[in-house]
């Protein structure tokens, strides 16, 4: 007979492996289009020398998110990454504030989520 505890490991399986292979969190998104941003700013610096680097800082900072809510993921066709429709909520001095959805690609990296082409 299987041990009672070797029935409730296996019962729980399925949750585990849904839990280890669930796409990034609105968190996640969140923290990887900030990152995004602060990489843009450090392209711009050290391909447009300092005066590119200050005005995308500049344009940047500007940029506040107020929410990202993913609405839906799922692992893209080469099963590295996932294919995500995200809600944001951000205002920008020109546009206001915004409500808009977007498909975002993002891809588990070293340091976290990454949003990738």
């Amino acid at each position: 007979m299987i041990a009672r505890s070797t029935l409730l490991a296996l019962a729980a399986l399925p949750f585990l492996i849904t839990a280890c292979s669930s796409g990034p969190s609105s968190a996640d998104v969140e923290k990887a289009l900030k990152d995004g941003m602060q990489k843009a700013v450090k392209e711009a610096q050290s391909q447009g020398g300092e005066t590119a680097g200050k005005m995308v800082a500049a344009m940047m900072s500007a940029v506040e998110i107020h929410a990202v809510k993913v609405q839906e993921c799922k692992k893209d066709s080469a099963e590295k990454g996932y294919d995500c429709t995200v809600e944001l909520k951000v205002k920008t001095p020109m546009a206001g504030e915004q409500t808009t959805t977007k498909q975002l690609h993002l891809v588990k990296g070293n340091d976290g989520w990454e949003i990738r082409q």
